[in-house]
């Protein structure tokens, strides 16, 4: 497979997925992963930190998966890291079409965490778990 995915806690405390692409981007892979979000699967609800310096391209069935509404939900937070200009292009059409508004590209993990790491705090802010103390 393409790409690993693995958990871990942003410095607010939110679970997260990180995801890192390696080599080609397959029709099959991009929708292996989306199974993989849906709703009582392991990365469902979970901001996501999607890593693809290492990806090398991205099939157009890949993109056709990755930019359908059905697959983008609108409650997760997405960044992406993209320092390749081919996976920049295609990542920025893909945003376009998706009009996902919790979706953002970033050139430095660095800055992706950040920017998750605010996001979360802020929807967690806005939004108070009622079962919590």
């Amino acid at each position: 497979m393409p790409y690993q995915y693995s958990l871990f806690q942003l410095p607010g405390g939110t679970r997260c997925a990180r995801i890192e692409w390696t080599g080609v981007a397959t029709g099959e892979a991009a929708a292996a992963l989306v199974a993989e979000c849906a709703p009582g699967q392991p990365l469902y609800g979970l901001p996501m930190l999607i890593l693809t310096q290492k990806m090398e391209t991205m099939e157009a069935r890949a993109r056709s998966v990755f930019s359908s509404r059905s697959v983008t939900p609108l409650s997760e937070f997405l960044a992406i890291v993209a320092s390749n200009p081919i996976i920049r292009v295609a990542t920025n059409f893909i945003m376009r079409l998706t009009k996902n508004p919790r979706q953002r590209m970033f050139p430095t993990e660095a800055e992706a965490l950040g920017w998750l790491d605010e996001r979360t705090r802020e929807y967690a802010a806005a939004h108070p778990d009622p079962g919590a103390p």
